[in-house]
């Protein structure tokens, strides 16, 4: 007896839908998770930097206030306001005020004090400006060379706001002719009102109180002459 060989079927059309669009959700989710991924990469890339800059910001800002001095010839220490602050710090020469140049008897003269300017920058070009930095270099209580240095700090912060606290209380500006007990410093990543709320500010915000060790020591009978 004779058995027929059965003969090959294939894959109907409905099975071959069916494999088509199981292959598709596959292909989506994968992509949809693939996007998220990124996303939540980049955020958190975005946060470090903004971390880093906090950071970096606050640590040179503090450094320079806790050597802040004072000249007595003009008069000038601290000079504060809400979004900007300027204040006389002293840093170590650099190089070139030790080492002696080839044909050259003496070194040129060379100074610590150091006029220093933090502000929050202007929109330019299309583009928010973030913190700006400006130093003026100082010679024997005369302005150098008369030229500030501007470099910005950082671009990815946005917001600055500064008080200043006299020993009993804070206050938003500092126009005193002594040095304030110490400095609070709250920078961020979004702009905000020059008057807002801290309390309502819509990130995160980075917050250090310095100490200024030259308040305790300088008092404003100093600036007295005669």
């Amino acid at each position: 007896m004779n058995r027929r060989a059965p003969r090959d079927r294939g894959f109907s059309l409905i099975e071959v839908l069916v494999a088509v669009a199981i292959a598709s959700g596959l292909l989506v989710a994968v992509l949809v998770f693939y996007r998220h991924a990124a996303s939540v990469r980049d955020q958190m890339d975005r946060e470090v930097e903004v971390v880093s800059a906090a950071r970096l910001v606050m640590e040179r800002l503090t450094r320079e206030l806790q050597a802040v001095t004072i000249d007595h010839g003009h008069r000038r220490g601290i000079t504060g306001h809400r979004d900007r602050i300027e204040l006389l710090t002293t840093v170590l020469p650099d190089e070139s005020a030790w080492a002696r140049e080839p044909g050259v008897s003496t070194p040129a003269p060379q100074t610590d004090l150091r006029w220093v300017e933090y502000r929050r920058g202007g929109h330019r070009g299309g583009h928010r400006g973030g913190i700006e930095r400006r130093e003026l270099r100082l010679l024997a209580g005369e302005d150098h060379g008369r030229r500030r240095l501007r470099e910005p700090v950082s671009s990815r912060l946005q917001f600055l706001r500064l008080r200043y606290h006299d020993g009993r209380e804070w206050q938003d500006e500092w126009r005193h002719g002594h040095l304030p007990r110490g400095v609070e410093v709250n920078l961020g990543a979004e702009p905000f009102a020059h008057d807002g709320d801290l309390d309502e500010y819509p990130a995160d915000l980075f917050r250090r109180v310095i100490h200024i060790p030259a308040a305790t020591r300088v008092g404003p009978t100093q600036w007295r002459s005669g």
